[in-house]
């Protein structure tokens, strides 16, 4: 077994040639190459063939007769399941509403997945990306925002967490416009935006995107439902579907496609142990004698009671569940252990998956569908070849070991000949 060491940033490195390779094919150009109206529709049809090509489902079937449907959101081109919010969010501000134009500064706040797909989006379409993040934040994170170009400012210190950059966003927005000149004007509202705006006596605008309080998130997070829909065999139900929480919008965009296309669902929601919001308000008696007392976390599951968000609704959950955050990362070592950087996965989805197989061993004969939101490999870089990773990847020694655990196993030989639908994940799966 090798024990090469690779350096510092391999895994970015790997991530952001694999990525020129899909641009390349798909003839996405740099920004600066786009001088006509003509030139910027082509970039965003090429951006929408590239963001909407498929992604694929993984099959995993349990010892008890149930199967767990893996939608892997993080083989979008940015790896985030944000892909498609950002470009429809975009596109209906230049095109439709023609709101902004290239050279604008647009503003967002992010903790990693929302942050990376909105850097990315901006870099290639001529605008100029700013994040704001938490200082929890994972320096990995912040580190691939800033190689797609945008300006990353940390809000608070080492322990401030995502909901602390959210309210404060902004009020760092609004002092970033007096700085520079810029106006601030009503704000902009239709069925898909309520966002702060600023202009300059030049024309030039600042915007404040905001995707937590954005219309076009849930739409796009239907729009996932939509197409496992359309590949599902005809016979085939999915019994249960397992939602991030977090501040609701990708949530809300699941219950509106359960409601359209798997309607005899069950949408089960997913908190964080130690930061369980929704949870509370739902079963107020169980919080109380389980004795659930909120600690703001960094990962998934990040707001706080306080937060007023407009689409985070207890009511819109069956079921809501809570995952510990030390479940999810023993989750993310023993699945990412030695495994290429493609199929690596994120604290987000490996929470996802512990509540997946969880469900679908309590419920036999069951069909499970999840989503893989986030790669593992924005959390750091391996040290070495054989799967040791350093502190900053896991956060804990004990996950340098070896994978014991009973879950689907694939080479990176064998995920590139993996089917890409549900229809060709079926055949290959005994369903008695």
């Amino acid at each position: 077994m090798s024990t090469e060491t690779k350096p510092e940033g391999y895994i970015r490195t790997t991530f952001q040639r694999a990525l020129g390779v899909r641009e390349q094919i798909a003839g996405i150009r740099p920004a600066s190459e786009l001088r006509t109206d003509k030139d910027r529709l082509v970039q965003y049809a090429r951006l929408r063939g590239l963001v909407y090509s498929t992604t694929p489902i993984i099959s995993v079937p349990r010892l008890n007769g149930s199967t767990i449907l893996y939608k892997y959101e993080s083989y979008r081109p940015s790896g985030s399941h944000y892909d498609p919010t950002y470009l429809e969010t975009l596109s209906a501000l230049e095109l439709r509403d023609q709101q902004i134009m290239p050279g604008d500064d647009l503003y967002e706040v992010s903790s990693g997945s929302a942050g990376t797909s909105f850097a990315w989006l901006c870099s290639r379409l001529g605008f100029n990306a700013h994040i704001y993040v938490p200082g929890s934040l994972p320096s990995g994170r912040i580190q691939e925002m800033i190689n797609f170009g945008a300006k990353v400012e940390v809000i608070g210190d080492e322990g401030a967490y995502i909901p602390e950059a959210s309210r404060a966003e902004t009020r760092a927005f609004i002092k970033e416009a007096n700085r520079t000149g810029h106006k601030i004007a009503d704000p902009i509202k239709n069925d898909d935006f309520n966002l702060y705006y600023g202009r300059n006596p030049n024309g030039h605008k600042m915007v404040l995107v905001n995707h937590s309080e954005n219309g076009i998130t849930p739409k796009s997070m239907m729009d996932i439902l939509r197409q496992v829909y359309i590949i599902t065999p005809e016979g085939i139900k999915i019994d249960n579907i397992v939602s991030v929480i977090g501040n609701g919008t990708s949530s809300t965009g699941l219950y509106r496609g359960r409601n359209e296309y798997f309607p005899g669902a069950t949408l089960i929601g997913l908190e964080n142990y130690d930061s369980a919001v929704l949870f509370r308000k739902k079963y107020p008696e169980l919080a109380e004698n389980w004795g659930l007392v909120f600690k703001p976390q960094r990962m998934f599951g990040s707001i706080i009671p306080e937060m007023e968000l407009p689409f985070l609704d207890s009511n819109i959950f069956d079921e809501i569940r809570l995952v510990k955050e030390e479940q999810a990362r023993l989750k993310m070592g023993l699945h990412n252990f030695e495994r290429p950087v493609i199929e690596s996965i994120g604290l987000t989805s490996a929470a996802s998956m512990v509540l997946a197989e969880r469900i679908a061993d309590e419920d036999p004969g069951s069909i499970t569908l999840a989503l893989v939101y986030d790669g593992g490999y924005r959390y750091g870089d391996p040290v070495v070849s054989t799967g040791k990773y350093d502190e900053t990847y896991f956060g804990h020694e004990q996950y340098r070991m070896p994978l014991c655990a009973p879950w689907f196993q694939a080479s990176s030989k064998d995920l590139a000949s993996m089917p890409h639908t549900i229809g060709q994940v079926f055949n290959r799966v005994s369903w008695g």
